[in-house]
């Protein structure tokens, strides 16, 4: 195990990792109708951006655990917010609804590694011991995530739009 000195900013990390991906999958619900008017499509199919983002998250998760094993959980981590910020990003320029879909899956396949990653590398990090007080943490921090990503969303929805929610999305990772 490493020097704690050198472990100062991992629980930090841990804790926005974990909590980016329950903020993206929430963030722009409150944008829903918005969406609906913007590409003139029924209430059910814009649904599906939400839809589709939990069934590539809930997917996308069985492998990366196994992924991170193989190839390190650094380059799964790099190569997953990589791929959550292009969603992001892409969702953000979206002119039809199936871009958008598409993007959210993107969204999806990147923030799932940030859900499954930071226990294991909390338990690599700290120990057995340390691990589950940093997991203690992380729960905190998915929580508050799950409890404020809808009502952020919706004010930067009311300043901004709901491109511009995709937009901080995408920052944030």
């Amino acid at each position: 195990m490493k020097s704690p000195s050198l472990h100062l900013y991992t629980l930090p990390i841990l804790l926005a990792l974990n909590a980016i991906s329950i903020i993206a999958m929430q963030f722009i619900v409150p944008s829903m109708p918005s969406m609906q008017e913007t590409f003139g499509v029924t209430p059910a199919t814009v649904q599906l951006t939400l839809t589709v983002f939990m069934l590539g998250y809930a997917i996308v998760q069985i492998g990366c655990g196994p992924l991170s094993d193989r190839y390190g959980r650094k380059i799964v981590l790099i190569w997953s917010m990589t791929i959550f910020v292009v969603g992001s990003f892409l969702g953000a320029a979206a002119q039809g609804i199936e871009v958008l879909l598409l993007a959210r899956l993107l969204q999806a396949i990147g923030a799932a590694a940030g859900f499954v990653l930071p226990p294991a590398v909390a338990r690599d990090v700290y120990g057995q011991n340390g691990a589950a007080k940093a997991m203690s943490y992380i729960s905190i921090a998915a929580g508050l995530a799950a409890l404020v990503a809808p009502y952020f969303g919706g004010l930067v929805h009311e300043a901004m739009g709901w491109r511009a929610g995709m937009v901080i999305v995408g920052l944030l990772g």
